[in-house]
């Protein structure tokens, strides 16, 4: 845990009662009763332990009463767990005295004017509220900064950190991640970026992981995790426009682990316009009831679990959404999950947070990488512009240009070798019929010119094809290159390059780069340190296609697996 905070860590309240000249030590003395210094003496000791004063939260003095809570949860066979987690209470100062209006106690004090003395009825919070000793805890501003070099006893952080590391195995979260997922490279990145977030917690990834899977497939064990070594500061996000977008966020201001499910709708293009500023902003803005807000810098991991097909919106620019699809192998192992928890609710969580913070090796990693996976593709599919929606069943080979006679070759075989005349008029009008089924609005802001000039974007036509692409007695045609370069052009658009999956040339170059990175997982492993051995002179060696030269960026040997590297 953090050492933040600290600043009263020595301050022993009945030792200032007794000390002379100290504003409590003087009200103290002028209690009337036992009676009335026992309370005074009680009281002190209560709000020194639970209430903090901060001066100033957007502009406004506050009283902040941190205080443990037994959350309640289900793991993913809806068996109910409990953890102790630390919230805060947030209480403006005229609610605050309000909520201690019977904290009262009485004083015999001397009147000044008359001599004689006097007897008053005082509030307790009053005179806390004005005080300066020691005796009240008082800050100037309210802060979440998890870098681990913050030092500030003048600031309140309402970071807690981690759970402690210890040293021990982490198997157990390694098999249930290997049995989520069931791809190596997909879990390595899994891994990393979750121990950079837990390594730089005072830092803004800027992306999200979403797993998307059947119900009980062991994808919110994997939130449940994250909150088991972050207790303090992970919370359930089950309604994005609720909880995040809502009118009082506040209590989401001291959170770095965003829990999501099933919270965003994807469809909602005003919502997931929103969520970007949430995932990649500097700074957010968390709203309280008195307050107009609290801007804090923004350092929350967001990570999305969900049973449908289309979690989140996905644009084609997306550069936040690293997104996977779960396997249904672990849904009805009740013994697996209840070993799993059974391990992560005890030493388990403080396992793994050793294992990120000391262990995982991040080297070369980076953390903004968007890995492209099938799940991605689908996902950027379902949330598909009308227009690349309409293109995209063309290019699947779903519908044809247009009608051919009995025998005729159709239009989407002829595709395959040779590129496709289809008149502008008809093409379009198939794209307002496409709209009127699926997409009445994206009618409202459309026209032929439009759609038009969106395909000479995405096909790459040439600069006079509308004066070039005409003949006598023929309406004019647009000229769709033949359906392999089409298909690269429009994944280019769509900014994902594998849509139609890989090319014989990728797989080659894909292949080369894991070798790649064999070599040098190898050689760092000490592998290559025996001595040389000598081949002969003319002893040949084969190079994989396309493997990259070492040491020169975007060059690689030649293509023909019989000649030597250059």
């Amino acid at each position: 845990m953090n050492k933040n905070n600290k600043k009263y860590e020595y301050v022993n309240v009945d030792y200032v009662l007794n000390t002379a000249g100290d504003e409590f030590n003087s009200e103290y003395i002028l209690c009337e009763t036992q009676i009335d210094k026992d309370k005074f003496r009680n009281w002190t000791n209560q709000y020194f332990d639970n209430h903090i004063f901060i001066s100033s939260v957007s502009g406004k003095a506050i009283v902040l009463t941190p205080y443990e809570d037994i959350e309640e949860y289900e793991n993913e066979d809806g068996e109910k767990q409990k953890r102790v987690i630390k919230k805060y209470d947030y209480s403006s100062l005229k609610d605050f005295k309000e909520m201690k209006i019977d904290n009262n106690y009485s004083t015999k004090e001397v009147n000044r004017n008359t001599q004689k003395q006097e007897f008053k009825k005082k509030n307790y919070a009053d005179f806390w509220l004005s005080s300066i000793s020691p005796v009240k805890k008082k800050y100037e501003r309210l802060v979440f900064d998890a870098n681990p070099n913050f030092n500030n006893p003048d600031l309140f952080n309402m970071w807690n950190g981690f759970v402690e590391p210890k040293k021990g195995s982490v198997e157990p979260f390694l098999d249930h991640l290997h049995k989520l997922i069931g791809n190596k490279e997909y879990e390595n990145h899994i891994i990393k970026t979750i121990a950079w977030v837990v390594r730089f917690p005072h830092k803004n990834p800027g992306v999200t992981i979403v797993l998307m899977g059947l119900q009980g497939s062991g994808k919110t064990t994997i939130s449940m995790t994250l909150k088991a070594i972050c207790p303090d500061h992970s919370k359930v996000v089950s309604d994005l426009a609720r909880d995040l977008l809502g009118e009082f966020n506040g209590d989401y201001l001291h959170v770095k682990f965003f829990l999501h499910e099933e919270s965003s709708f994807a469809g909602d293009k005003k919502t997931a316009s929103k969520l970007k500023d949430i995932i990649t902003s500097e700074y957010r803005n968390n709203r309280l009831k008195f307050l107009n807000g609290i801007e804090i810098k923004n350092i929350g991991f967001h990570i999305f679990t969900s049973n449908s097909e289309n979690p989140i919106n996905v644009e084609n620019s997306d550069r936040r959404h690293n997104i996977f699809k779960c396997s249904s192998q672990l849904i009805g192992n009740r013994k697996h999950f209840d070993e799993y928890y059974s391990w992560l609710n005890g030493d388990g969580k403080h396992y793994l947070v050793d294992y990120f913070q000391n262990i995982v090796d991040l080297s070369g990693f980076d953390v903004r990488k968007i890995i492209d996976t099938d799940a991605h593709s689908e996902v950027k599919q379902n949330n598909f512009e009308p227009l690349d929606k309409f293109l995209y069943d063309y290019l699947n080979g779903e519908c044809e240009f247009y009608d051919v006679e009995e025998g005729d070759e159709l239009s989407s075989q002829k595709w395959i070798h040779d590129e496709i005349e289809v008149s502008r008029q008809d093409f379009y009008q198939k794209y307002v019929e496409f709209c009127r089924l699926h997409a009445p609005k994206a009618l409202l802001d459309s026209s032929q010119t439009k759609f038009t000039t969106a395909l000479a974007k995405i096909f790459h036509f040439p600069e006079k094809y509308k004066d070039n692409w005409k003949r006598r007695n023929r309406p004019p045609f647009f000229k769709i290159p033949i359906r392999y370069q089409a298909r690269i052009y429009f994944a280019s658009h769509v900014n994902s390059p594998y849509l139609f999956g890989m090319t014989p040339e990728d797989e080659l170059k894909k292949e080369a780069e894991e070798r790649r990175k064999e070599y040098e997982a190898n050689k760092k492993a000490g592998m290559f340190d025996s001595p040389k051995k000598e081949f002969p002179a003319d002893e040949k060696i084969k190079v994989p296609q396309f493997m990259p030269k070492f040491g020169k960026q975007g060059e690689f040997y030649k293509e023909n697996n019989n000649d030597e590297p250059n």
